[in-house]
């Protein structure tokens, strides 16, 4: 029997692999590990055994695994370029290439415990603190040696990541306390609040740049997609979207959902303009993979932070209903991320 034949301009699965594996290993790695944690990820998701909730409850789920794909990108690149990565430790400590082995290997643990939902409590709280730690470290020293939006940009997303990160921690870990974890909560709406009303504004005052994240790259500014009609819209439609989840991640009634809709906001934006992106400049990671990345972040510290808020109570629907006892349930997050944590 002859073999059929193929489209002169299509792509045999074994000549892509191969391509794929061809690519050098400061390319391939941070893809392999991306993916990797991706597949681990959905499996652990989509397992028998695993709930499947409904609604909201539904995209909160898959909020650990968007913030594990992006570590597991950065943690190979602590390996792929350690010796770029070192020249941001800063200069008073020392062991310079260690602390990048030691913060690439802690990425990868993360990675994997968020997406197979094991020990999750504490890899989120080292992890947020790590982040944090990277803040006042290596973002706000730079911040106020240069004095511009760059730096300042980083500064608040960084901010973003690790507080999101200690307050889903904080939410999962009853021996915390409490008021130490609605402190914590509280805190982190608020730097979220700020940060996004800042990214919103941002939107209105640069129309033209790619909606999401800023650049921290001054030499190349990602657009949308030629394909997509009226940048400047999308962009002044994203900022007030910004805008308004900033506003209600101010109040306690509406914070849940803001957190919801951020992270919901920024996968549409990974859809339409990162992912694009990504395939256009593939072989390119700090202008291509990286920006996929923080946004996956960003989608998943949303989505956590969602997770960490308690559902609001709902109002009873008469008198006699008012004056019936209360329950008030638990701020505890959502028991789909309950199952891999042992017993309370």
């Amino acid at each position: 029997m002859l073999a059929p034949s193929l489209h002169p301009h299509a792509v045999h699965p074994v000549a892509a692999a191969g391509l794929f594996f061809s690519l050098p290993p400061r390319v391939f790695w941070p893809y392999f590990s991306g993916t990797a944690i991706l597949l681990l990820g959905l499996a652990a998701l989509f397992r028998p055994a695993a709930p499947r909730p409904r609604g909201q409850q539904g995209i909160l789920r898959f909020g650990p695994l968007c913030f594990a794909i992006p570590m597991a990108v950065f943690g190979a690149e602590h390996f792929t370029v350690a010796g770029a990565v070192a020249t941001l430790v800063p200069s008073w400590i020392p062991g310079h290439l260690f602390w990048v082995y030691f913060v690439g290997v802690a990425l990868f643990a993360a990675a994997l415990s968020l997406a197979v939902n094991r020990l999750v409590p504490l890899s989120s709280a080292l992890l947020g603190m790590m982040i944090l730690l990277f803040v006042l470290l290596i973002a706000v020293p730079r911040w106020i040696s240069t004095h511009d939006n760059v730096s300042f940009t980083l500064v608040l997303r960084d901010l973003v990541l690790g507080s999101c990160s200690c307050a889903f921690a904080a939410s999962l870990a009853p021996q915390w306390g409490k008021l130490r974890t609605d402190g914590i909560i509280t805190v982190t709406r608020a730097l979220v609040a700020g940060a996004m009303l800042v990214y919103g504004v941002d939107h209105f005052l640069y129309p033209y740049a790619a909606p999401g994240i800023p650049p921290e790259n001054t030499e190349f500014s990602p657009t949308m997609p030629s394909w997509i009609p009226a940048h400047a819209v999308w962009a002044c439609a994203t900022g007030a979207l910004l805008i308004a989840c900033a506003l209600g991640l101010a109040t306690r009634k509406y914070a849940r959902v803001a957190a919801a809709t951020l992270g919901a906001i920024v996968l549409v934006l990974i859809a339409l303009v990162y992912v694009p992106l990504t395939i256009a400049r593939a072989s390119s990671i700090g202008t291509g993979l990286n920006y996929l990345a923080i946004h996956f972040a960003l989608a998943g510290a949303a989505l956590l932070l969602a997770a960490a808020l308690p559902r609001p109570v709902p109002q009873p629907a008469s008198r006699a209903l008012a004056d019936a006892p209360k329950i008030t349930p638990s701020p505890a997050p959502d028991s789909v991320f309950r199952p891999a944590l042992g017993p309370e």
